[in-house]
């Protein structure tokens, strides 16, 4: 019944759902039929992987369009025309139409130098708010240790901001850490960090493709304020065994490729374990903490217009630490991770126009903690776990319009904060026996891209989501409209305007993951949180040079935060614990790449604003957000010094973060006026600010053998250069004179890497 209910606010009946299907049927009535309809598939030829945002054009660039997720395209095209496929470092290639079976276009890697060696390479249309990351230029930027990092690449982007240094979370645009949607293989991530923040759980040897949605949002992605990050792994090599691996100071990994049924399917295994706990034993100190992760995924074409995938992914954060302090013995054994899969089918109809996906995903983050002192025993352990369905059609209905619709289904189950306790560990914790709570989540969307005329391109969206639970159901409209204008060769202006609602949140105390951060759904109290995003963007690009600039302004509505003096997080109704607020946020971002033969740049800039308001907190005054950051810097550079070797820096600035501090105590004098306590008096939230960080990172590729079948890398370089403290947590310590003061401490100082990889 819960689902019948559910879907019945999304019925055709329902006045934004006949809104929705007027829509379809009147520009698809509008648009006039196409001449000639090509469709296939464009993978590299080396290991038939699927190459992602393809540009696939006419030969007078009127028509054209790029591969999408799986790399197929559909373009319609005038008759004994050529069709040409360019993409970034392979060769360009051209063929004559032809309306034979599905195509399988197979590039090249570009044999010359390569022009752009950066970590962000730009897809050729203008895509207004949205990235793409190139995972194989990712490899040339300096890394934390030798590990290279999805996460911290992205960090270095304007409009994206870290938490505190070394953590693997996003700040996008104003929005909290749990406000991005991180996709991978199509199923939803929740924990994408490991030991701690420190790095993220994406074994970049394992993915294929990466695109970040941070404005502009496209209607087939939903259920986050701020962000879209879609992940996909690779689907491996077809063509041949590959085997490839890095052994760095901090962690290594492993990955293999193997073609299966003749060149039908592959198999792809990748795994990595970190050893940083044995590390620090060679200092004589311990750090009895590491991290293991293992992606597979296995790909079969079952004819020439149907493929399936089946992804996997398994990994934990594993802490088990032991003390005996005087004559008491104390263990803790925590294990924190996601399991994570996805079964997917392709299908490409003979129409050549359309595109399908059908997926059904699993997706759990779970933490338990276990702590023994003597006799006495506490377990907590808390959980989320979704299991959903989703369908998608890609519809190219001719060269001026094409459409994408589809549905979703997604079934919640939280588990929060379950408490166990034997003994008397500690008289402020009780027995919680598991309170499960159910979210039901579901979504229709339609969206169109339109050529209005040459140079002129119109997207629009529509989303109509809702959620229920327990006796709480509530569904919303979700608009999204984009124009984009070529005033000249070379020059483009974009209008956008978005709406997103979020069904769930992360209740957290820190920058880090840790057992008090907890997932939760919506309820008859706790309502939905909204934004509604508006950016105005404009690009330059001529020769050597793109230059991208971007405005943002963003309301937020039914933020979620902690109760004033909201300690305990274990015992009690979580409901009691948490207000509801509004927020804004607004800034300018700036990009400018330079890519000039060897040498390749790129210059970022964001100048950024956002606060809160919450009845209860602060007085009802608004304060500014723990992370607002007025100035954010990054500068990448890469040199190749020689066809072995190259250089590449990454320097970057960013102003403080923001903290509530003690600025006083006063005496209070009990009932009685027989004793006297000292009790705090605080500065307004988020009054004070800490220093500002700033860091170089240096990174030296010396390549062994290029060309040959085995080939190796040596990567050697420096995390913080020139040691500059990253302020990473306060502490109050006290004078000599007996008063107090707050100490910025550093996480990392100087942290050189040596990392060896290799690939045959």
């Amino acid at each position: 019944m819960g689902v019948l209910r559910l879907f019945s606010v999304i019925h055709p009946n329902n006045p934004c759902m006949r809104s929705l299907f007027t829509l379809y049927l009147f520009i698809t009535c509008c648009s006039v039929s196409a001449q000639n309809a090509i469709g296939g598939y464009v993978t590299d030829s080396k290991n038939g992987e699927a190459l992602i945002g393809v540009s696939v054009f006419t030969a007078n660039r009127i028509s054209g369009t790029t591969t999408n997720a799986y790399g197929f395209f559909s373009l319609s095209v005038p008759s004994n025309d050529s069709v040409y496929f360019q993409y970034l470092g392979y060769e360009p290639q051209s063929i004559k139409l032809s309306t034979a079976k599905t195509l399988t276009i197979k590039l090249k890697e570009a044999t010359g130098e390569l022009k752009e060696a950066l970590v962000v390479g730009e897809r050729n249309e203008p895509q207004h708010g949205s990235t793409h990351i190139n995972m194989k230029l990712l490899n040339s930027l300096p890394a934390m240790g030798g590990e290279r990092d999805l996460v911290k690449a992205l960090q270095l982007m304007p409009g994206i901001k870290k938490g505190a240094d070394g953590t693997a979370g996003m700040l996008v645009r104003g929005g909290a850490h749990d406000q991005n949607l991180i996709l991978l293989d199509d199923a939803p991530v929740y924990n994408p960090s490991h030991l701690l923040g420190f790095f993220s759980l994406f074994n970049t040897d394992a993915i294929n493709d990466a695109t970040i949605q941070t404005g502009g949002f496209t209607a087939n992605y939903g259920g986050r304020l701020s962000s879209v990050l879609d992940i996909h792994t690779l689907n491996g090599n077809m063509e041949k065994t590959v085997y490839s691996g890095s052994v760095g100071l901090l962690a290594s990994r492993a990955t293999v490729q193997v073609p299966v049924f003749k060149g039908k399917g592959s198999v792809m295994v990748a795994g990595r374990v970190s050893y940083i706990n044995k590390l620090y034993e060679l200092t004589g100190k311990k750090l009895p903490f590491y991290f293991y992760d293992f992606n597979a995924k296995i790909n079969y074409r079952l004819t020439a217009n149907d493929r399936v995938f089946l992804s996997v992914y398994d990994g934990d954060d594993i802490l088990d630490e032991s003390e005996s302090p005087g004559a008491g013995t104390i263990r803790i054994k925590s294990k924190m991770g996601n399991q994570i899969s996805s079964l997917r089918w392709n299908h490409a109809f003979s129409n050549k126009k359309q595109f399908s996906n059908l997926t059904l995903f699993s997706s759990r983050y779970r933490y338990q903690v276990d702590a023994d002192l003597n006799e006495s025993n506490l377990k907590i352990s808390s959980n989320i776990t979704d299991v959903g369905i989703r369908y998608g059609i890609q519809h190219q209905v001719n060269n001026r319009l094409s459409l994408r619709y589809g549905a979703e289904m997604i079934n919640h189950t939280f588990n929060p904060n379950s408490t166990k306790m034997k003994g008397s560990f500690n008289e402020n914790i009780k027995d919680r026996p598991a309170q499960v709570r159910m979210m039901k989540e579901a979504a229709l969307y339609l969206s169109s891209q339109y050529n209005l005329s040459t140079g002129l391109l119109l997207s629009t969206g529509l989303r109509y989501s809702a959620a229920q639970s327990g006796k709480a159901v509530y569904s919303n409209p979700e608009p999204r409209v984009q124009l984009d204008y070529r005033l000249k060769p070379g020059q483009t202006v974009s209008v956008a305007y978005s709406e997103m609602v979020q069904y769930m949140f992360l209740l957290s105390g820190s920058s880090a993951v840790l057992p008090t951060d907890l997932w939760y759904g919506i309820s008859e109290r706790i309502k939905p949180q909204h934004a509604q995003i508006i950016s105005l963007g404009y690009q330059y690009t001529q020769k050597m040079i793109t230059v991208k600039a971007e405005a943002y302004y963003k309301p937020m509505q039914k933020l979620v935060e902690y109760k004033e003096g909201t300690i305990d997080l274990v015992n009690g109704d979580i409901d009691d614990k948490i207000i509801q607020g509004k927020g804004k946020a607004y800034g300018f971002e700036l990009s400018t790449k330079i890519s000039n033969g060897k040498f390749n740049a790129i210059i970022g800039y964001t100048l950024s604003w956002s606060n809160r308001t919450f009845s209860g907190l602060n007085n009802d005054r608004t304060f500014l957000a723990r992370y607002d950051r007025r100035h954010d810097i990054s500068l990448i550079a890469n040199y190749e010094l020689s066809k072995r070797t190259a250089l590449s820096a990454v320097w970057c600035y960013a102003t403080g973060s923001r903290f509530t501090a003690i600025t006083g105590q006063f005496m209070m004098p009990d009932g009685n006026y027989t004793d006297i306590d000292l009790l705090p008096l605080y500065s307004g939230r988020n009054a004070i600010q800490l220093s500002a960080s700033h860091r170089l990172d240096m990174n030296l590729i010396i390549k062994n053998n290029p060309g040959k079948k085995y080939r190796a890398e040596w990567h050697i370089g420096a995390y913080n250069v020139y040691n500059q403290t990253q302020p990473y947590r306060i502490k109050m310590q006290k004078n000599d004179d007996g008063s107090y003061a707050y100490k910025q401490v550093g996480l990392f100082g100087f942290v050189p890497s040596i990392a060896y990889q290799f690939t045959f």
